[in-house]
């Protein structure tokens, strides 16, 4: 892995794919984590209908501290020692786990979104690790718009009402994202995936997928981390997942480890 390669890549556009990254091993170890979710999920999980034909989105939320397979696969696994160089961090602090299973035979995108708004916390090092366990063919891909990190924007989640946001907590600082279709200069990354591979991409590019265009089940796990700027903030709408710990504006997550645990470097790791 050209380390030095991958920071100017993601840098740049960010985003980096490491192909065939996660050993068998670690592959069936999230296989066993998100089928454990799956058939016992927390009060976090939300399962949705598809609009068009059969099936659901199934998704549930930080399941790391019950789910051994899951917790391994963030303490232990080589993820978090790529993202710490990719990211340019000495640290790196979980902020959650999300378990994603889509059932079969579903085309329908959803609305390109930007990850870190949904988040109470700002930064320039927040990372999402997106594992896949299953085949995903170039259709059914996650697309990240190329250099949306470095906008210098914040967006409104997907699907909320800026009419919602009160007088008072609304500013300029705040947008709703716009249509990237008609942006006919912008480039989009997207990959087939085959289980082993995994994307790393910057929290505040703007990104979206499709559902699942296969005959089998999609499974994949999105790992959330900040490095060390990161810093406690707040949003004037819902926070989803709703974990913000015990923390005072300005704090970086690991002010409280209970909730939001340092897994790189090494040292820490002994205390999961």
């Amino acid at each position: 892995m050209d380390v030095n390669k991958l920071k100017e890549v993601y840098k740049q556009k960010g985003a980096v794919i490491l192909r065939d990254f996660l050993s068998e091993e670690w592959i069936q170890r999230g296989i066993n984590g998100v089928e454990q979710v799956f058939a016992n999920p927390s009060k976090y999980a939300q399962t949705f209908p598809y609009v068009y034909g059969e099936g659901h989105y199934f998704r549930d939320y930080g399941n790391w501290k019950d789910n051994v397979d899951i917790r391994d696969l963030i303490f232990k696994s080589p993820i978090v020692k790529a993202i710490a160089d990719i990211v340019d961090s000495r640290s790196v602090t979980l902020y959650h786990d999300q378990t994603i299973v889509k059932d079969p035979r579903n085309m329908l995108l959803v609305g390109f979104q930007q990850r870190m708004s949904n988040y109470p916390f700002a930064g320039s090092q927040g990372c999402t690790a997106y594992v896949t366990l299953d085949r995903v063919p170039l259709e059914t891909a996650l697309k990240v718009v190329i250099g949306s990190h470095l906008w210098g924007k914040t967006f409104y989640p997907d699907g909320f009402n800026p009419q919602c946001v009160s007088e008072e907590a609304k500013s300029d600082q705040y947008e709703t994202v716009p249509n990237i279709f008609a942006m006919h200069d912008l480039g989009i990354m997207e990959w087939s995936l085959n289980p082993g591979d995994v994307i790393l991409y910057d929290m505040r590019c703007v990104v979206s997928t499709n559902g699942n265009a296969t005959e089998h089940l999609q499974r994949a796990l999105g790992l959330h981390f900040f490095g060390e700027d990161a810093k406690f903030v707040e949003r004037p709408w819902p926070i989803n997942p709703p974990f913000t710990g015990n923390l005072k504006m300005g704090d970086h997550p690991s002010k409280d480890p209970s909730m939001f645990p340092i897994v790189y470097p090494d040292s820490s790791r002994e205390s999961a």
